[in-house]
């Protein structure tokens, strides 16, 4: 793994140790770590503020070790969805009624392409909460949630999508 590969799995794991606690809606969205987000946020805006929650998270981490990583990472092209609910109610709130995933499992915040301003959002699903996560993508009318080992476009064109992808952590 490349050092950006190697930091996107180190922020894996913090996330996976924060999101080992409490049931799903108090453990994936908790009010210290939420974001503010425009409703449409380009890729730099979106970049910045998950930028800002990861710095956030290692802190209140205080330096406990990160897990290992048993979980897949979960792609959301965030301006792509229309808020309908679908995914929020089959996954008991761990996506919201725009299709977000709970801010806790972010972990990186990527253009769509290198010409893009579209904002795609990359969070760490724990293992624990991938049967979840699935019921939720299969009830996606918008197509806009996916698993990173299905984003043929981020892998084709994001260097570290591939890496982890081939680490199986997609």
């Amino acid at each position: 793994m490349n050092e950006t590969s190697a930091t996107l799995a180190r922020v894996c794991g913090e996330a996976a140790e924060w999101c080992e606690v409490g049931d799903v809606q108090d453990r994936l969205r908790t009010p210290r770590l939420k974001p503010t987000l425009p409703d449409w946020p380009t890729a730099g805006e979106l970049e910045a503020v998950v930028e800002t929650l990861v710095a956030l998270r290692q802190t209140l981490l205080s330096g406990r070790a990160a897990r290992d990583l048993r979980g897949r990472l979960l792609v959301c092209e965030i301006n792509q969805s229309i808020s309908s609910g679908e995914s929020e109610a089959a996954t008991q709130g761990f996506f919201d009624v725009n299709d977000r995933p709970a801010w806790d499992t972010w972990v990186a915040g990527v253009p769509q392409d290198a010409e893009s301003e579209e904002a795609t959002l990359i969070s760490w699903v724990p293992s624990t909460l991938v049967d979840l996560v699935d019921r939720g993508i299969q009830v996606n009318p918008y197509e806009c949630i996916f698993w990173l080992a299905d984003a043929d476009r981020l892998l084709a064109t994001w260097p570290v999508a591939r890496s982890l992808a081939a680490a199986g952590l997609g």
